[in-house]
């Protein structure tokens, strides 16, 4: 693949002058490559999983998502060494955070092809593990955690804040509604919304993106056109960032903001242009939300 993209990369550039012909040829080339990096990537994940299943391992990493809490606690780790991510199982009700690093010492488990090894792929991590065990060894200083953190702090009290305010399934509820959180749902009212079809509502999608939109545009109305698109448009990003960017919710930022485009630049939005312009945008950032 690689050689294919380079093959037809080049003829691109070499019929630069001819119209139309020479971009079919990069659009190829960039194809072949998309390809290439997919294969190896794919390659990768699948050996490191292979050479560390099963040994007892140490690895250290920064904690790159706010905790699950389920029956125990599940922790996604990016890790250095092997470079990937990994998920992280322990007890429950241990005071982990969003950007801490963590030492991790346990054995991987093996990657159980068709079942979940394509998952792992697509959230590009090497595994999962039990951890033995599992301690704080400080926090990380990377500019990307220190942008996000203020956002998965809200996050955080907002949820404490509905906790506090309401009885535990209906706090589950609003949480879900609002944010998508699973995790403070019973299982049983889990598949209570299952078995009556109505398990979308706690799925984040358009109407909490159109919420979001509707409400902050009524403030902005009175002022330039320029930030009549960029503070709405700020709102959602900020809200798909810490909503943790689940596919439904980018899907649904993307169709939203594009009639707002659409508007600025003078012109007509069209449904299915979003939806196909969405999709490419997603695939571009994770070729494997396509694959799997």
């Amino acid at each position: 693949w690689l050689l294919c993209g380079l093959i037809f990369f080049s003829v691109g550039v070499l019929l630069y002058q001819i119209k139309k012909i020479w971009l079919i040829f990069l659009l190829l080339g960039a194809f072949f490559f998309a390809l290439f990096l997919s294969q190896s990537q794919s390659t990768y994940y699948k050996e490191i999983n292979k050479e560390y299943t099963n040994k007892k391992q140490r690895y250290i990493g920064i904690i790159v998502d706010v905790p699950v809490q389920k029956e125990y606690q599940k922790i996604l780790v990016a890790v250095d060494d092997p470079k990937g991510r990994l998920f992280v199982y322990t007890k429950k009700g241990s005071s982990f955070k969003y950007g801490q690093v963590v030492e991790i010492e346990g054995k991987l488990k093996k990657y159980d092809a068709g079942k979940n090894e394509n998952y792992f792929i697509k959230e590009k991590a090497f595994g999962e593990i039990n951890a033995d065990q599992i301690k704080i060894i400080g926090d990380s200083i990377q500019l990307n955690i220190h942008v996000l953190k203020p956002l998965f702090i809200i996050r955080e009290r907002f949820n404490r804040a509905l906790s506090e305010a309401l009885p535990q399934a209906e706090a589950g509820l609003a949480g879900g509604l609002i944010l998508g959180e699973k995790q403070y749902l019973s299982a049983d009212f889990i598949r209570a919304l299952q078995g009556s079809g109505t398990s979308h509502i706690i799925a984040l999608s358009g109407y909490n993106i159109t919420i979001i939109i509707g409400l902050i545009s009524i403030f902005t109305r009175p002022l330039s056109r320029r930030l009549n698109l960029f503070i709405p448009m700020a709102f959602v990003v900020s809200f798909v960032l810490m909503t943790g960017g689940a596919a439904s919710v980018i899907r649904a930022s993307v169709m939203g903001l594009m009639p707002m485009f659409a508007r600025f630049f003078g012109r007509t939005s069209d449904t299915f242009l979003a939806i196909l312009f969405s999709a490419f945008v997603m695939v571009v950032f994770n070729p494997y939300i396509l694959l799997y």
